[in-house]
C-alpha cells in the first residue's frame, strides 16, 4: 500500500492521547499489508482519513472506501466509520461500526464493493 507506519507516529497537536483514537486505522493498514492482496489496493490519505481504491478499477469507474477518522467526522462514541463513494451512479454511503470490529468490517466492505478478499486474514 506504500504506507510506512513510521510516518504516522507521534502525537496529533491538540488531541489528547495523540494517535490512540486512530488505532483502528493502524490495525486496518497492518491487516492490508499482511493480507496477501495489498498489491490489488491503492491508498492515499485525506488529512487523517485513509482512502482506499481498487487497483483493478476500469477508467471512469472511480470508487473509494474511506476509513473515517474521528478527527474529521462526528462518530458515535466507541464507533468508527466507513464511507463508500462511487462515480457510477454518483452515490455515497456512510456506515458506523464498533471500533473493535474495524478490521472485519473493512474487509467485508472491500469484498462487497471491490470483490477483493484477503488471502490471509
Amino acid at each position: 500500500m506504500g504506507l510506512d507506519r513510521r510516518h504516522l507516529e507521534g502525537p496529533v497537536p491538540g488531541e489528547p492521547g495523540g494517535w490512540a483514537s486512530h488505532q483502528y486505522v493502524f490495525d486496518i493498514v497492518d491487516s492490508v499489508l499482511a493480507s496477501g492482496v495489498s498489491d490489488r489496493l491503492l491508498v492515499t490519505t485525506s488529512m487523517h482519513d485513509l482512502v482506499v481504491a481498487s487497483a483493478e478499477a476500469k477508467v471512469g469507474e472511480y470508487e473509494t472506501i474511506k476509513v473515517i477518522s474521528p478527527a474529521n467526522y462526528a462518530l458515535f462514541f466507541g464507533h468508527m466509520g466507513l464511507a463508500f463513494a462511487s462515480q457510477r451512479g454518483r452515490r455515497q454511503e456512510i456506515r458506523q461500526y464498533l471500533i473493535e470490529d474495524a478490521v472485519d468490517v473493512f474487509w467485508e466492505m472491500v469484498e462487497e464493493k471491490f470483490g477483493i478478499s484477503p488471502a490471509v486474514r
